[in-house]
């Protein structure tokens, strides 16, 4: 299946949404949570050194900051609203 194939069919899968797609759906929290693995796996293995997982690391050196980052301000917030119903 080609990659061209496969991106329409994920569209499709996120478009349509958990509903429709008979629990074949991933929300968008758990693909991003699949991106920072994958990125943590690719930057800290043997592998880092080929050409394609470079131009990964690369391409998601910004998306993988931002995930982060947003990650832990929602924690910090999380961590403000416990803290204030002590």
């Amino acid at each position: 299946m080609s990659g061209e194939v496969r991106l329409k069919k994920l569209e499709k899968l996120i478009l349509d949404g958990p509903a429709q797609s008979n629990g074949q759906c991933l929300s968008v929290e758990t693909l991003l949570d699949i991106l920072v693995c994958l990125y943590d796996e690719c930057n800290n293995s043997p592998l880092r050194r080929e050409k394609n997982i470079l131009e990964f690391l690369d391409w998601a050196l910004e998306k993988n900051a931002a995930v982060q980052r947003e990650s832990r301000s929602k924690l910090f917030l999380l961590t403000c609203r416990n803290m204030n119903r002590v």
